[in-house]
C-alpha cells in the first residue's frame, strides 16, 4: 500500500515552515532597509550629511539580513529577535530620517 505523505502536518514540519517565514520576513524587510540607505547615499541631490546619515539604515539592515540567515540555521531565538529588532528599529530610523528632510 502507498503512503501519502503530501499532506504532512507534524510538528517538525510546522516549525520548519514557521522558522522559514520568520526568516524571510526579517532578511526581506532588512534588505529594503539596506536598499533605502543606498538609495540615500547615491541618489543624487542630497547633503553629504544625508549621505552620511544614509549608511545607518545600512548597517542596520544588513545586521538584519545577518542576524535572519544566523537564527534560521541555528533555530536562535536571540538572533531571530535581534533581526526583528533590527528591523523594527531601522523602520523607525528611516521614518525619522524623512521627517527630517521634508
Amino acid at each position: 500500500m502507498l503512503m501519502n505523505d503530501m499532506g504532512d502536518n507534524s510538528r517538525a514540519q510546522v516549525w520548519a515552515r514557521i522558522w522559514n517565514r520568520m526568516a524571510m520576513l526579517a532578511g526581506g524587510i532588512g534588505g529594503m532597509l539596506a536598499f533605502a540607505g543606498i538609495g540615500q547615499l547615491v541618489l543624487p541631490g542630497n547633503s553629504a550629511a544625508a549621505r552620511l546619515l544614509g549608511l545607518l539604515p545600512l548597517a542596520v539592515g544588513g545586521l538584519a539580513i545577518w542576524a535572519a540567515v544566523r537564527g534560521y540555521r541555528q533555530r536562535s531565538r536571540k538572533l531571530m529577535g535581534l533581526a526583528f529588532g533590527c528591523v523594527l528599529g531601522g523602520g523607525a530610523l528611516v521614518a525619522i530620517m524623512q521627517s527630517m528632510t521634508a
